[in-house]
């Protein structure tokens, strides 16, 4: 609704979720927070950097759901920029191209 109120942002139609699992599946790779549809990404397949700052990423990780997923940070912890764009250009070299 803030995004809405805004001509900064654009907000897209809303999915249901297998439109969703469809998008991810297709996406070359996801890096976001500790959300539903980070975990979604994962659990279809598709390379993903999950971020966590609140929650313990050894009990909500991604990393079990694929071996294309990696969860960097911990609760207190961000993770480093660096770290992130390490993680993601190692996951986009082990992906076999379509």
């Amino acid at each position: 609704r803030i995004a809405a109120g805004t001509s900064a942002a654009t907000v897209p139609p809303r999915r249901t979720l297998p439109e969703l699992a469809s998008l991810l599946s297709r996406a070359t790779l996801v890096v976001g927070v500790d959300t539903g549809l980070t975990h979604l990404a994962a659990a279809v397949g598709t390379p993903t950097v999950a971020l966590f700052t609140a929650t313990d990423p050894r009990l909500a990780g991604v990393e079990r759901a694929s071996p294309l997923a990696r969860d960097l940070g911990d609760v207190g912890a961000m993770p480093a920029p660096a770290q992130v764009i390490a993680a993601a250009g190692a996951l986009l070299h082990t992906r076999p191209p379509c």
